[in-house]
């Protein structure tokens, strides 16, 4: 790819999970991109704020699910969080589609690409992806991120690596405090059901390698093995 594609993130956008030395004593740390605005903006800022508060120093990964989601947190649910945490609606799950001439409804800017993608690139052109699936309307790519569409929405979509929000039934949100990433296909049934707050940029070999848990769902046992 040339340089032209690559983007710079912003160090404020990052965070750093520290998981504890495996068993050769090997560190491992795994990086977090946080995604931008307009998407999850409520609970991006809560995250931001359990950071700050060092809220996840001594939490744990307490779940495993193979082919699906590794997950982490307060597996005691009783270490008191921090103060200003928002509660987030569930109609953020999805956001105006970005201004920035691709329009993600059912008309204008998509299906012009996908006209282009048909009948090949115009010259001079930069390459953009956009296509339907089972899940959406559009599916493309923003900023780097990829995203689904309808309608003039968008939301981020379960792919590989993508970091979102555990919760409780509807109509919980979560609160960010309890984090996942997925390990396996693609869940986009979670799509717009559960929050996307970003996505692992290195590391991910430190979570998709850890040993699979044996209890319901993928967590841990309490007699399994020190996460």
């Amino acid at each position: 790819a040339p340089a032209s594609d690559w983007r710079a993130i912003d160090p404020a956008d990052l965070l750093v999970m520290t998981l504890a030395p495996d068993a050769a004593g090997n560190e491992r740390q795994v990086i977090i991109q946080l995604i931008p605005p307009p998407f999850s903006p409520g609970w991006t800022q809560n995250i931001r704020t359990l950071a700050k508060a060092h809220w996840w120093d001594g939490t744990s990964v307490y779940r495993v699910q193979d082919n699906y989601v590794v997950q982490w947190g307060d597996a005691t649910g009783e270490k008191a969080l921090p103060e200003g945490l928002k509660e987030v609606p569930e109609s953020a799950y999805i956001a105006p589609a970005p201004d920035d001439g691709f329009n993600a409804g059912g008309s204008g800017a998509v299906d012009s690409i996908l006209n282009r993608m048909t009948r090949g690139q115009q010259e001079g052109e930069a390459p953009r992806r956009a296509a339907t699936d089972a899940y959406a309307a559009r599916t493309f790519h923003w900023q780097g991120w990829e995203l689904a569409g309808s309608n003039g929405s968008a939301w981020p979509v379960h792919c590989y690596g993508m970091v979102g929000v555990g919760r409780d039934l509807s109509p919980n949100t979560g609160n960010g405090a309890e984090l996942y990433t997925v390990i396996g296909h693609a869940p986009r049934h979670l799509d717009r059901n559960i929050a996307l707050v970003g996505r692992i940029i290195e590391g991910m070999e430190h979570l998709s390698s850890l040993p699979r848990g044996h209890g319901p769902l993928g967590f841990y046992d309490d007699d399994e093995a020190d996460k």
